[in-house]
């Protein structure tokens, strides 16, 4: 229907036109792709039915990557904190078996920076509704290390071990963690992970120069 000129009153009957003249279409379909109609050949329906099934699939991929961030954040963080509190239990074993200066005080930066590193990631990942299953972080105790130092005190050289196994250790973090940042879109995570990387670089790097 359209719109009266100004001045020029509508006529009575224009609002019924529809009804007078049924052959002239009332409006154009807002759809932007014609329904398949009793008549339409089974290859149209067939694409029809293929559109819409590809339209379902797309919005549930989107839908489950809003949902889940792209990755199974709560597997890769509990994996991540499992790692630190290995490295935390390890660095214990030096309490009373260490006798270097120097393998005490990586030992004692090593813990005080994963100890806060493992904090400061539970912390964001609670925040950002990432569950970390507490019940998994000692799933990567490693019996094979607490035997191959407890040959080296035996054998007089529990020192070289153990700096040896701690920076083994931290390098496998440092790459664990950089296979897991890409995969987190939640900032206050990538915070803690960055942050995290950085501080275990600067263990890594000190212990190297403390042992040219």
């Amino acid at each position: 229907m359209q719109p009266s000129s100004p001045g020029q009153p509508p006529h009575p009957l224009q609002s019924y036109d529809f009804i007078l003249n049924p052959e002239k279409p009332v409006g154009k379909s807002k759809l932007p792709i014609p329904l398949p109609g009793p008549g339409s050949s089974m290859a149209q329906r067939l694409l029809f039915v293929i559109g819409g099934a590809f339209v379902l699939i797309l919005i549930l991929a989107v839908g489950a990557s809003l949902l889940f961030g792209g990755s199974n954040s709560s597997t890769d963080i509990t994996d991540l904190a499992a790692t630190q509190t290995e490295i935390i239990r390890v660095v214990g074993l030096s309490d009373q078996a260490a006798k270097s200066p120097d393998t005490r005080a990586f030992a004692a930066s090593t813990n005080a920076v994963v100890e806060s590193d493992l904090a400061a990631l539970e912390t964001a990942a609670k925040g950002a509704g990432i569950k970390v299953n507490p019940k998994l972080l000692l799933s990567k105790k490693d019996p094979k290390v607490d035997a191959a130092l407890q040959s080296a005190t035996e054998n007089g050289r529990f020192d070289e071990a153990f700096t040896e196994v701690l920076t083994t250790k931290l390098t496998a973090y440092s790459k664990e963690m950089s296979g897991i940042y890409p995969k987190i879109k939640n900032k206050k995570v990538k915070a803690a992970l960055d942050s995290a990387y950085s501080s275990t670089t600067i263990l890594i790097a000190s212990q190297k120069t403390a042992s040219q």
